[in-house]
């Protein structure tokens, strides 16, 4: 990739960071998106000629509704190529992993209380 490739490639990713930092202080939550993500977000955003601001609007456009869910969550939400290239189902697969964690979570807090009162 020639020098000005690599400049515009990185103006790019910076953009997708700011975007996911958005997320993150809208949500109180961690967004990243990794090197892979990134790739494939500026892949795409030179391909389509779009600015990654709408880009990343467009492929993200319903986690909105989603990150609302999660809203405050202290596990981060790491997106990849994968959240990339099917980001609805990607969501909704990490919603569910932190419902389940979230709820083991509050059945073993709920058996340590029980058991606690059973001592007492």
């Amino acid at each position: 990739m020639e020098q000005g490739q690599r400049a515009l490639a990185e103006e790019l990713a910076a953009v997708a960071r700011e975007f996911a930092q958005r997320l993150s202080s809208r949500y109180s939550l961690k967004v990243e998106l990794t090197a892979g993500a990134l790739a494939k977000l500026v892949e795409r955003a030179a391909a389509e000629n779009i600015h990654m601001r709408d880009l990343c609007a467009e492929v993200f456009k319903d986690y909105e509704f989603g990150l609302k869910l999660a809203e405050g969550t202290s596990e981060p939400l790491i997106l990849t190529e994968e959240a990339v290239a099917n980001p609805d189902r990607y969501l909704s697969e990490w919603l569910v992993k932190r419902y389940r964690a979230d709820r083991r979570a509050g059945e073993s807090q709920s058996e340590q209380m029980a058991s606690k009162s059973v001592d007492l």
